[in-house]
């Protein structure tokens, strides 16, 4: 089965944090050609909202008013994030293993010539 690609940046299920909807837009303009709008919605959500909780815990941290635990939870929330990016095909490995393909600037000749050809 085929999904269909995000043609536009949809609207967040539920509402995210200043952080939160960067990550939102910069993920659906970055993963365009192979996020679908219907499934990975949920996926996309998560991860902006761990952001958002990201954001606020490393605040906490470099403010210095914190214990152990909470540089061990922003450890953890970075691997979620990281892990979460993974899933839905931000990494070069997941990339290739989804047949996405090399992501790579065309030069101007390759340019020129896929001008001609059409």
């Amino acid at each position: 089965v085929v999904l269909p690609a995000a043609d536009e940046v949809p609207d967040p299920i539920r509402p995210l944090g200043p952080v939160g909807e960067q990550t939102w837009e910069r993920i659906w303009k970055a993963g365009r050609v192979w996020l679908a709008a219907t499934a990975d919605l949920e996926a996309v959500q998560l991860i902006c909202e761990l952001q958002d909780e990201r954001i606020a815990l490393r605040a906490r941290v470099l403010l210095g008013g914190c214990d152990w635990r909470d540089r061990t939870g922003l450890r953890k929330l970075d691997v979620l994030v990281a892990d979460g990016l993974g899933s839905i095909g931000f990494t070069p490995a997941e990339r290739t293993r989804m047949a996405v393909g090399e992501v790579r600037a065309t030069s101007t000749l390759e340019r020129l010539r896929a001008s001609r050809v059409n």
